[in-house]
């Protein structure tokens, strides 16, 4: 966990009715597999996102994702990440287009670079699991500060 996701946690660590509220890494075989998605929501000139759980985790895995995610606030904490993401990908892809470098390309290398569950990789897993959202990124009108 890192440091601001410790303070976050504090002593917390689980109640009667949900023992258990966080995520270890060392004992949560399942997290070497992506638990969390970002779906990115149009319009991609100012998009919205939120959090989804990966539907492939039981029930007792989902639950203490579910924990995890609102304990440690992370989707308020992931928007203000989201958003430096997304300017910067608009700036990688005005970048491609003059090179004419396919932006899947570019966004693969980035992705290659992080293992699962971390921000970064959960960011371009979601851009690059987005077809209308590359769509957009090669032939869309990107913001014009970029």
């Amino acid at each position: 966990m890192c440091d601001r996701c410790q303070k976050e946690k504090g002593e917390k660590t689980g109640t009667v009715a949900e023992p258990r509220f966080f995520l270890h890494p060392y004992f949560d075989a399942f997290l070497s597999e992506q638990i969390l998605r970002v779906i990115i929501e149009p319009p991609y000139n100012a998009p919205s996102f939120r959090i989804a759980i990966s539907s492939t985790l039981d029930a007792e895995q989902t639950a203490v994702v579910e924990s995890h995610v609102r304990e440690l606030e992370i989707e308020a904490r992931f928007a203000h990440f989201f958003k430096d993401e997304i300017v910067r990908t608009w700036k990688q892809a005005a970048k491609m287009r003059s090179t004419r470098v396919p932006i899947e390309l570019a966004l693969q290398m980035f992705d290659d670079m992080y293992e699962p569950n971390t921000w970064q990789q959960l960011y371009h897993a979601s851009v690059l699991g987005n077809a209308d959202f590359i769509d957009y990124l090669q032939h869309g009108d990107l913001p014009e500060d970029v």
